[in-house]
């Protein structure tokens, strides 16, 4: 079995309480990228695989626990300033290459070139689950 399976079938069985995290972080405020919200919550690490985000002390089982004293935590933490064309690519080999390697949603795209409209098109095309703010 991969590394990168035993990992994954670790941190399935921290999210169901059957072993403990490798790192939890407590008391963090989570970032919805999909809904905006920001909600209390916990996070259980194993490896460097995300096992479990749950309610704020509802878990304690893990080798390390960490408190981020109300920090907020939030996925991807990609820079989100990106201007499309300026890849040099056609639309469909950037969202090849991109999108598949990042969470379906942008935001901050700023419309400056006839291409970026293709682009995004084809962006929305890959990801039809995204949400996109244009300015």
């Amino acid at each position: 079995m991969s590394s990168n399976a035993q990992v994954r079938r670790r941190a399935v069985q921290a999210a169901r309480g059957e072993s403990p995290f490798d790192l939890l972080l407590i008391d963090a405020q989570i970032v919805d990228m999909a809904t905006g919200e920001i909600r209390p919550a916990d996070v259980g690490i194993v490896g460097e695989m995300i096992a479990s985000v749950h309610p704020r002390g509802s878990r304690e089982d893990a080798h390390e626990v960490r408190s981020l004293a109300g920090g907020y935590l939030s996925p991807g933490l990609m820079d989100t300033h990106v201007h499309l064309e300026s890849s040099h690519l056609p639309p469909e080999r950037y969202a090849e290459i991109v999108l598949t390697q990042a969470p379906p949603r942008c935001s901050g795209i700023r419309m400056s070139w006839p291409t970026s409209s293709a682009s995004l098109a084809c962006a929305m095309r890959w990801t039809p689950a995204a949400i996109c703010r244009c300015r």
